[in-house]
């Protein structure tokens, strides 16, 4: 689904009151002004950031930037969505359109409609089904180490696994739908979605996400939104994830590792595969380590029958078929349906 729009939509009209950003130099000139960001409000508080840029020479600003996620602006929400960019980009200009109060002309309308205009950013993502939420946040700890593209190894913040985080091209990221969600006002729910069953859907889900910039946007030739059809937006996701490389399998660490400290989950691992520790540790770490694990509840001086294997295939949830949107989403009209057409 489309996550986040950055684009210049062709609408001449009076530039927004919104403050700028001026650099004045040591002899108090101003050297460079930049119109600030306003915030238009759509379904159940949600914003979206606005500004006027360009100038016609008659005072007029050319276009209304927006940059934000069209998906939550129109639906409340960016739990599921679709990869409609035109009919997201559309649904959120008429609101923005009507929020402001501005005249626009049925040529520039017919503009956004086809998607003739700049497009300088898009993120786009897929959620995939693990069994559970341990087994999410296990797959991101776990990927953290198994994972790479040819620039490097990933960072993981918090819960969430980026790669290429400060690049100013591209980067793919990776982490808990359901975290996200209990983590502040900023993802929460709106109170009238929380007994939709959404938050319920993102127990298990895994999203992973892959965010196009201006600059590797233009070296794939691509300028404006009308080149983002459905299909090429999937495929371009594909080819994205692709640039991952994965280990062909890793273990997932079970709910009682991901709860121990670092210096214990080790140990606690061998023990569960049925390893026998003493022989593997010297004396005294083998009983500092018991010590420890027993506020656990685990002995490891008994020997602890081999746990069926919780070796999964890493790429293969990736190559899987990503979580269905659920129809119940659909029939409650919990997505936004465009109200154009367009070629896909």
């Amino acid at each position: 689904m489309i996550d986040w729009v950055k684009c210049k939509l062709p609408i001449l009209h009076e530039p927004i009151r919104s403050g700028a950003f001026v650099v004045i130099n040591p002899d108090g000139e101003i050297e460079r002004e930049s119109p600030m960001s306003s915030m238009v409000e759509g379904s159940y508080s949600q914003n979206i950031s606005v500004r006027s840029v360009g100038s016609n020479g008659g005072g007029k600003a050319e276009y209304l930037e927006i940059c934000g996620n069209p998906a939550k602006f129109l639906q409340g929400h960016n739990v599921f969505g679709s990869n409609d960019l035109l009919g997201l980009v559309h649904g959120a200009a008429q609101r923005i359109i009507i929020n402001l109060g501005l005249d626009i002309t049925d040529f520039e309308m017919n503009l956004i409609e086809t998607g003739n205009y700049y497009i300088n950013w898009i993120d786009i993502n897929e959620s995939f089904e693990l069994r559970n939420q341990v087994d999410v946040q296990a797959w991101i700890k776990a990927a953290e180490f198994s994972s790479r593209t040819r620039c490097g190894r990933p960072t993981l913040k918090g819960s969430t696994l980026y790669h290429q985080k400060h690049s100013r091209r591209f980067g793919i990221k990776f982490y808990s739908k359901n975290l996200e969600l209990r983590a502040g006002k900023k993802h929460e729910l709106p109170y009238e979605l929380r007994d939709t069953g959404i938050f319920e859907w993102t127990e298990n889900i895994l999203r992973a996400e892959v965010r196009l910039l201006g600059k590797e946007l233009r070296s794939l030739k691509i300028e404006k939104a009308y080149q983002l059809t459905e299909k090429r937006i999937e495929a371009l996701y594909g080819e994205y994830m692709k640039k991952i490389i994965l280990t062909e399998q890793l273990r997932l660490s079970d709910e009682t590792s991901l709860k121990l400290p670092g210096k214990l989950r080790s140990t606690y691992t061998l023990w569960s595969e049925g390893h026998s520790i003493i022989d593997m540790l010297s004396k005294a770490t083998f009983y500092r380590h018991r010590k420890e694990l027993l506020e656990f509840d685990i002995d490891i001086s008994i020997a602890c029958k081999k746990k069926e294997s919780n070796v999964v295939p890493l790429i293969r949830v990736l190559e899987a078929m990503p979580a269905q949107i659920p129809t119940w989403a659909i029939e409650n009209g919990l997505i936004y349906k465009s109200e154009i057409r367009k070629a896909s």
